[in-house]
């Protein structure tokens, strides 16, 4: 049952790269470069350091995730947002530190620990630009990675703090660019009315 729902996530994750990618092709989509180079970062890192903890069943989500980041983060280049705004730098500057104490500690508890402080640093530039132009990203995708992660943490089949983390926060960060998108819709629609 556990492999079922890991695979789950993991499908989960690259289906919903998929409306993504098409939005991203047709320009309707604007991917964050800094966010998606810090993911592709830690994805590999949280995929090692969840394999060197115990993490089995629970790794397929990081796989479909990483799978999915590469090839968005590759799109970014070409069809991503054009400015460089002073958050993506503080992210990517966050990102570094983050990954030199990981380095550091050399432990996969804190290696977690620190994927998640830094993919927080990734995910902050993309909420930012989700708030301020909601039609720069794409619902879905959000909403099927946090769905999918919510079957990655429930594949982990134990209380296990530190195989837990990595797939609670990312339920907590995809949802949260999803409500970033709504409250920019709703406050921009307000906005709108009352000019009209």
């Amino acid at each position: 049952m556990l492999h079922i729902l890991g695979l789950l996530g993991g499908i989960l994750a690259l289906i919903a790269a998929i409306p993504y990618i098409k939005d991203t092709v047709k320009g309707s989509t604007k991917p964050n470069k800094a966010t998606w180079l810090i993911w592709v970062s830690l994805q590999l890192i949280a995929l090692f350091a969840q394999f060197s903890a115990g993490g089995r069943d629970s790794l397929l989500l990081t796989v479909g995730d990483l799978i999915a980041s590469s090839t968005i983060l590759f799109l970014a280049f070409f069809k991503g947002e054009t400015k460089w705004h002073y958050i993506d730098m503080i992210a990517i500057i966050g990102a570094i530190l983050g990954l030199l104490l990981w380095r550091i500690l050399n432990q996969p508890f804190w290696a977690l620990i620190l994927t998640v402080f830094v993919d927080f640093c990734g995910v902050a530039p993309t909420i930012r630009k989700s708030f301020s132009e909601p039609e720069s990203e794409t619902l879905i995708t959000w909403v099927l990675v946090g769905i999918g992660a919510i079957f990655g943490a429930i594949a982990v089949g134990q209380w296990n703090f530190t195989l837990l983390i990595y797939p609670a926060y990312l339920v907590i960060a995809n949802f949260g660019v999803a409500c970033a998108m709504q409250l920019g819709k709703i406050i921009h629609n307000r906005g709108t009315k009352t000019t009209t």
